[in-house]
């Protein structure tokens, strides 16, 4: 989706950025349609670290990337 071209090349330069290995993060979002993307999508993810992508999302949406 149009979304993911923004953020996730954000998502990934901030885990080079934190010496973090992406292949252990995940990122995954729905479009207006329900189609699901992101960055390893098949990984589970616990409720708070949901929460904490919900409140980034917000914050981004109301206040912008930076």
């Amino acid at each position: 989706g149009a979304y993911g071209s923004q953020v996730i090349p954000k998502f990934l330069s901030l885990n080079k950025e934190l010496k973090i290995n992406p292949s252990s993060q995940a990122f995954c979002y729905r479009d207006r349609t329900g189609e699901l993307y992101g960055h390893n999508t098949h990984k589970k993810v616990t409720i708070a670290s949901v929460s904490k992508l919900i409140t980034s999302l917000w914050a981004i949406e109301e206040m912008g990337d930076d």
